[in-house]
């Protein structure tokens, strides 16, 4: 977790083949669970330039965008 005064930001890093739907299910509970509008999910087995989803969660809204 990386703290801001714009939102706090969840960072889920991973070293796997490919993202797969659970693992942005994990990100996504974890935003959803905290309440944090900001959340990265980077995954570093894709040498040699990770993989990187920006998501914004929208509390009011309960719906989750990539960017």
């Amino acid at each position: 977790m990386i703290e801001r005064d714009g939102g706090n930001i969840i960072v889920e890093a991973k070293a796997i083949e490919f993202l797969t739907k659970k693992e942005r299910a994990q990100l996504f509970g974890y935003m959803v669970g905290t309440g944090y509008p900001f959340g990265l999910l980077v995954n570093f087995a894709t040498y040699p330039r990770p993989v990187i989803e920006r998501y914004y969660f929208d509390k009011n809204d309960m719906t989750l965008t990539a960017f």
